[in-house]
């Protein structure tokens, strides 16, 4: 799967159903699960973290998850939401 369609259908999920927010950028990467299984880490870098918004972040993961097995891609998607502001702080922490 290319990361441009990846990349857009993320955007595309979060306009939909948490529209408060703006996503900055998306990266992906695949990745090895605790049990051994190929998997996709994705990381979601948003302007803000609007309040209380759980359940349509659990939305657009369904909805992701629903995506990628159309696309024939039977990875589990770990999903990362995170702001601009976190993402500098977990960079200045490593």
């Amino acid at each position: 799967m290319k990361m441009e369609a990846l990349s857009a259908k993320v955007r595309d999920l979060v306009a939909r159903n948490i529209p408060s927010v703006h996503v900055v950028r998306v990266s992906s990467d695949p990745i090895v699960d605790s049990t051994g299984d190929d998997s996709l880490g994705i990381r979601v870098v948003l302007d803000a973290r609007p309040a209380d918004q759980s359940s349509k972040y659990a939305t657009v993961v369904d909805q992701l998850r629903t995506w990628l097995a159309e696309q024939e891609d039977q990875r589990f998607p770990y999903i990362d939401f995170i702001t601009e502001q976190e993402e500098q702080e977990l960079q200045q922490a490593e």
